[in-house]
């Protein structure tokens, strides 16, 4: 028998796919079901190896461009984006470690664990739960027709920590989100600001990121004066 065609052994004995057995004999793209066909019944560290023999080939090259768009404007569908996510669940269930980088803050928010990055530098990089307990106080949802008018207004109010433009209003960061909504109104009211009643609302990573990259300006501004 030639040792070339003869099939590789797992520690335990048992035969498993060559190189050549795990490519489509067409010679066509294979389908991410192709690829779970070819890898089932394979297990353990042999079933990475045979991942990796299987993504050296032409064949899985051309079904991951076909499969998965590698420009951030063709995930515009949001169908497709939330397809994508089922497909990265099924593969952290399998055990894989995946390392995402992503715009949208709230498909961030998915992750197990966060590195923010700005400014060539990575700041914070933990889970999104203690990430969000380094964000002290509260977060108000104001929706207006003049958002931009409505920041200038409330960036002045005390208590205030910062001001972000969001859909159709604003998201106030605050030291007390009871305590400041009523100051809040009133400052709005005063510059005759169309709105809807203020509510406390859950943060956004959005909101976090933000309002952590601000607190980290704020302190290192801080840091170089002294």
């Amino acid at each position: 028998m030639n040792p070339a065609a003869k099939k590789a052994e797992d520690p335990k004995g048992n035969a498993v796919k060559n190189e050549k057995e795990m490519t489509a004999t067409s010679g066509a793209p294979m389908t991410l079901a192709q690829v779970r066909k070819e890898l089932k019944g394979v297990k353990g560290k042999r079933f990475w190896r045979s991942l990796d023999e299987l993504a050296d080939t032409p064949e899985f090259r051309a079904a991951v461009e076909q499969e998965f768009p590698t420009a951030a404007q063709e995930w515009v569908d949001p169908v497709s984006r939330r397809e994508f996510w089922q497909i990265l669940y099924g593969l952290r269930a399998e055990g894989a470690c995946i390392v995402i980088s992503t715009a949208y803050l709230d498909e961030a928010d998915r992750c197990d664990r966060l590195a923010l990055m700005h400014d060539g530098a990575v700041p914070y990089c933990e889970a999104p739960r203690a990430l969000r307990a380094r964000r002290p106080g509260g977060m108000v949802e104001i929706s207006t027709p003049d958002a931009r008018a409505a920041r200038g207004a409330l960036a002045a109010v005390p208590g205030v920590r910062g001001v972000l433009m969001v859909g159709d209003g604003v998201h106030v960061h605050v030291d007390d989100a009871r305590q400041r909504i009523p100051e809040l109104e009133s400052a709005l009211a005063q510059r005759r600001i169309e709105h809807a009643a203020a509510r406390e609302v859950v943060a956004s990573m959005e909101d976090l990121f933000v309002a952590l990259l601000g607190q980290g300006a704020s302190g290192a501004q801080q840091r170089a004066a002294s």
